[in-house]
C-alpha cells in the first residue's frame, strides 16, 4: 500500500513536506504566550465560559447582565484598579463565580441602600412630627400672652417638656443615624475630591463614587437643616416669654417664667449626637467649612508642582 504522502516524484514530495512545516511554524509563531493580558476568553477558556454561561438559569440572565453592567466588575478587575479584585472569588471575571458574587453584591446593595433609606426617613418623620408639635406649644403661648392670661402657662411648660422628653428618647435611635451619617458622608465626600483631583481614580469609579456622594450630601444636609429647624421650634417660646410684663404678674407665675426661661436657656434641645453636639444651625456652617476646607487644601496640593529630589551627598564646609 502507498500512502499519500508518496505519490508523486520526491521533488515534489520534498516541497510539500517544506510547506507544512512552514505553516506549522506560522501557526506557532502567533501563539501567544499565557501571562499575555490580551489572551482572554479564548480556546479552552471561551469554551469553558460559554459552558458556565449556559448552565445559568435564563431567569436571572436578565438581572446578571444588568448587574455585570451597572457594576463593570469585570472590566475593574482587568484593570486592578479594584483592591477585592486580586482575591478570590473576586478574581473571576467571568462564568458562575463572577454570576454568584455579583448577584450577591447586588442583592447586598440593594438591601443596604434600602435600610438607609428607611431609618433617614423614619428619622426625618419623627423630627417633622416633633417640630410641629413645639409649634403648636408655641402658638398657644404666644396666644395666652397676648390674652394677659397666663393660668395655663404651667402646664403649657409641662407639655412642652414632655415633648423634650420624646426628644430624648428619640435620641437613642436618632444619634446613631446623624452620627453616621457625618461619621460615613465627610469622609466620602473627601476621599472623593481627592480621587478625583489627583487622577488616582478610573472615569467609572470617579462617577459612581460621585454619585454615591451627591446622595450623601444630599442627606446629611437634610438631617442637619431638619434637625437645626427642630432645634429653633423647641427654643422659640423664649423670645415670647421675654415680652411678658413682670410687674404685673404674680410671684407664682414669675416663678414659672423663670423657671421656663431656665429651661430654654439651658442646652440645647434636639438630636444629640454621642454627646458630643447638638444638631443646630452652627451644625450647617461646621459640615460646610470642613468640606470646603479640605477641597481647597486638595486644589492646592493637586496645583503644586513635583519637588525636585535633593541629593543628600553634599559636602558642607565649616
Amino acid at each position: 500500500m502507498v500512502s499519500a504522502f508518496e505519490i508523486g516524484p520526491p521533488s515534489c514530495r520534498f516541497k510539500d513536506c517544506v510547506h507544512n512545516i512552514s505553516i506549522t511554524m506560522n501557526d506557532i509563531t502567533r501563539i501567544k504566550p499565557l501571562h499575555d493580558p490580551s489572551v482572554q476568553s479564548t480556546g479552552m477558556d471561551g469554551t469553558k465560559k460559554e459552558i458556565e454561561e449556559e448552565r445559568a438559569s435564563d431567569a436571572f440572565k436578565p438581572l446578571i447582565r444588568f448587574l455585570e453592567i451597572f457594576g463593570s466588575y469585570s472590566q475593574r478587575q482587568k484593570r486592578g484598579l479594584l483592591v477585592t479584585t486580586n482575591f478570590t472569588p473576586f478574581d473571576q471575571s467571568n462564568g458562575i463565580t463572577f454570576y454568584i458574587v455579583t448577584i450577591t453584591f447586588g442583592v447586598l446593595g440593594i438591601f443596604h441602600n434600602g435600610i438607609a433609606i428607611s431609618n433617614t426617613v423614619l428619622l426625618l418623620l419623627n423630627i417633622s412630627l416633633l417640630k410641629q408639635e413645639f409649634k403648636n406649644v408655641t402658638r398657644r403661648i404666644r396666644d395666652i400672652i397676648n390674652v394677659q392670661q397666663l393660668d395655663d402657662l404651667e402646664s403649657l411648660r409641662l407639655q412642652h417638656e414632655c415633648i423634650v422628653e420624646l426628644v430624648k428618647v428619640g435620641n437613642l435611635m436618632f444619634r446613631h443615624i446623624g452620627g453616621m451619617t457625618y461619621v460615613y458622608g465627610i469622609p466620602m465626600v473627601c476621599l472623593t475630591l481627592y480621587g478625583a483631583t489627583m487622577r488616582s481614580l478610573d472615569t467609572v469609579d470617579i462617577c459612581a463614587l460621585a454619585g454615591v456622594m451627591m446622595v450623601v450630601v444630599i442627606v446629611m444636609f437634610v438631617i442637619t437643616f431638619m434637625g437645626a429647624y427642630m432645634c429653633q421650634a423647641a427654643h422659640e417660646p423664649l423670645d415670647d416669654l421675654y415680652q411678658i410684663n413682670m410687674s404685673k404678674q404674680s410671684p407664682q407665675i414669675i416663678s414659672q417664667i423663670q423657671i421656663f426661661i431656665s429651661r430654654l436657656t439651658g442646652t440645647n434641645i434636639g438630636i444629640n449626637v454621642y454627646g458630643l453636639f447638638v444638631i443646630d444651625h452652627s451644625t450647617i456652617l461646621m459640615v460646610f467649612g470642613t468640606i470646603v476646607s479640605y477641597a481647597v487644601i486638595v486644589v492646592q496640593f493637586s496645583l503644586t508642582p513635583n519637588c525636585q529630589t535633593v541629593s543628600i551627598n553634599s559636602t558642607y564646609e565649616s
